[in-house]
């Protein structure tokens, strides 16, 4: 009897430890449907919360809170997006400053850090014959370190299109939330 409750537990671990291997790799693959669809699902939930308060507190109805509601958030929405658009242009045309300090960091930390230690030399070998690897010298490190200027640009870009694109399809999907959970107030409305 000990010995099958011992198999059963032993069982149930190794379900539960298969479970979550699956439901972790499902969600990884599922990330750019389910974020904006659990940002989604919390702000309409705050909103219908919103849309709750309007009503009740303020006797406002329904149809009106939802529209004031809905309303007050494509405003923050709004806002939001040119808060972010605006700060993007500005770093983007401030890109230049930006990379000559972020060079000058990284001269910086070249000199004072100990990479001799590393194995870094300063100078590159002298009578390196073909048949050793090449030896990674300071120098070359500082050359790769220096990101040009239109590698800063295309990351500003591509940030500033996933955020725009995430808002975007937040959105969307609160508009869907909330007509569906406006509908089914209304249904319930009705039956009662």
């Amino acid at each position: 009897m000990e010995n099958g409750l011992r198999e059963s537990r032993i069982q149930t671990v190794c379900l539960l430890i298969l479970c979550a291997v699956v439901v972790a790799a499902s969600l990884y693959w599922l990330r750019p449907v389910m974020i904006p669809l659990v940002l989604a699902v919390f702000i309409s939930l705050c909103l219908s919360m919103m849309a709750e308060v309007l009503t009740q507190r303020f006797k406002f109805p329904k149809v009106l809170a939802m529209g004031t509601t809905l309303l007050m958030a494509s405003l923050f929405f709004f806002l939001v997006v040119t808060l972010i658009s605006s700060s993007v242009r500005q770093l983007a045309s401030q890109a230049g400053a930006y990379q000559d300090s972020l060079n000058t960091i990284v001269e910086n930390a070249i000199d004072k850090l100990p990479l001799e230690r590393l194995g870094l030399s300063p100078e590159p070998p002298d009578g390196q014959n073909g048949d050793e690897p090449l030896k990674p010298t300071i120098s070359d490190l500082s050359a790769m370190m220096k990101m040009p200027l239109d590698t800063i640009g295309s990351m500003l870009l591509s940030t500033t299109n996933t955020l725009l694109e995430l808002i975007q399809k937040s959105i969307l999907a609160v508009t869907m939330l909330f007509s569906s959970s406006a509908s089914m107030s209304r249904m319930s409305s009705e039956s009662s």
